[in-house]
């Protein structure tokens, strides 16, 4: 604060009055940059009381007039203390309600910085959670590219057994395609048995006329020994007939056998074949899963 001097307020005044400016308490404050107001009023004060002596001195000026002049600075003075007094207790009040609103500004300061505290101790834990669940997601994908390349191994594996599966498939579709041939190939030898059956039933009818004819023959030659001669050599004609439709009777007999044994045999054959050929089909249809289901799906698509 600079210090108010007697020497400094008479050039202040005197410039200021060169300068055609009002002097009062309050310029000549402004002029000065400051200082007590007090001391400024008493300076101004004894400044005007020097200058006032020396008018007196050169001129005679009535003392009532000097008297009025005077109360009205000292009016003057009072009233610019009161006026500097007021603005002091306003500065005051001013200054005391400023350093109120500072204290509450530096207490929402402190509520807003506990506030920021919080809000980044809550964004920590954010970021935590963030962390958590981006090493969660990363494992998701390791776990899921794992889980595709598992899935992939298996589709190729489902793949090759379907590709074996076709290749037997295709294998029993060819035998299967034989089986009609080798039906054809039963039909015939039914029909060759059917036939060897009348053969062997016409054998066996006239086995039994030439039994019949040989007990009339034989009835006859014991009823008639008279006529044993002359039917001897029918007779004997006649066993030799029937040693021969007995001898055809047996060929016929072994040849029906072995018909029958090799129409059993082709019929167990077929039989064993298409019962292989079922239990194949049946395994294979028992076979797909719905995941070879679903891997046939996408051989199809592709």
């Amino acid at each position: 604060m600079p210090i108010v001097t007697p020497e400094a307020v008479e050039a202040a005044v005197l410039k200021m009055m060169a300068e055609n400016v009002k002097v009062t308490n309050r310029t000549l404050h402004e002029r000065l940059g400051g200082g007590s107001m007090s001391d400024v009023s008493a300076a101004l004060r004894k400044f005007r009381e020097s200058h006032a002596t020396q008018n007196r001195s050169n001129v005679v000026v009535d003392a009532a007039v000097v008297g009025a002049i005077a109360a009205q600075i000292d009016r003057h003075l009072v009233e610019s203390e009161q006026r500097y007094l007021a603005a002091t207790e306003e500065a005051r009040e001013s200054a005391s309600s400023l350093e109120t609103h500072a204290k509450t500004i530096e207490l929402a300061l402190a509520a807003r910085e506990r506030e920021l505290s919080d809000v980044n101790a809550k964004l920590q834990q954010e970021c935590g959670k963030l962390q958590e669940r981006s090493r969660e997601t990363d494992e998701l994908r390791t776990n899921s590219a794992r889980a595709i390349a598992d899935a992939e191994e298996r589709a190729v594996a489902c793949r090759n057994v379907v590709d074996q599966l076709q290749f037997r498939l295709a294998r029993a579709e060819v035998e299967l395609a034989a089986l009609p041939q080798l039906t054809e190939v039963v039909t015939g030898l039914r029909h060759q048995l059917a036939v060897s059956t009348d053969n062997a039933i016409r054998s066996a009818r006239n086995e039994a006329v030439a039994i019949e004819q040989s007990k009339a023959y034989q009835q006859r030659a014991e009823d008639s020994a008279c006529r044993e001669a002359k039917t001897g050599a029918q007779l004997e004609t006649l066993q030799v007939q029937l040693i021969a439709a007995l001898n055809t009777e047996r060929k016929l007999r072994d040849d029906l056998l072995k018909q029958a044994g090799a129409m059993g045999l082709l019929e167990a054959k077929c039989a064993a074949l298409q019962k292989d050929l079922e239990r194949r089909g049946g395994l294979w249809l028992n076979r797909r899963t719905p995941s070879q289901q679903a891997v046939d799906g996408i051989a199809s698509v592709e």
